[in-house]
């Protein structure tokens, strides 16, 4: 299994965010994302526009679950957050660009209600 060590942080809902707090318990691998390699500081999926296909998400998502982080009961928004993640679709998807000192933006379908940055990526032969 793949994994990445990353900061977070969680946007509150007046920043964009996810509606309703995520719980701590997400973080047994219950809480499944993406997250899109590029500028932590975007807060729109970029979507590109034609005649065939009136809104089209242009961006590289990657999937990623949430295996590990701080043992609260609702993560706290606005604070940085340390997190592990594995990579859901490695080794069919290589995820050539999460590397550490990326930055990324997390992603709920088109809607971002994070970013971070990856501190540390190993594979846990065990799992393989």
């Amino acid at each position: 299994m793949e994994k990445i060590e990353a900061e977070i942080v969680m946007l509150s809902t007046e920043d964009g965010g996810r509606i309703s707090p995520l719980s701590g318990a997400a973080f047994g691998g219950i809480y499944r994302s993406h997250i899109v390699i590029g500028d932590r500081n975007q807060r729109e999926a970029i979507v590109e526009v034609t005649p065939e296909h009136p809104r089209t998400l242009t961006e590289k998502y990657q999937g990623v679950a949430f295996i590990e982080g701080p043992e609260v009961e609702f993560v706290p928004v606005n604070e940085r957050i340390h997190v592990v993640m594995a990579l859901m679709y490695f080794p069919d998807n290589v995820y050539e660009d999460v590397i550490p000192g990326a930055t990324f933006t997390l992603r709920e379908g088109g809607k971002i209600v994070g970013h971070g940055e990856i501190l540390k990526r190993w594979s846990d032969e065990k799992n393989t």
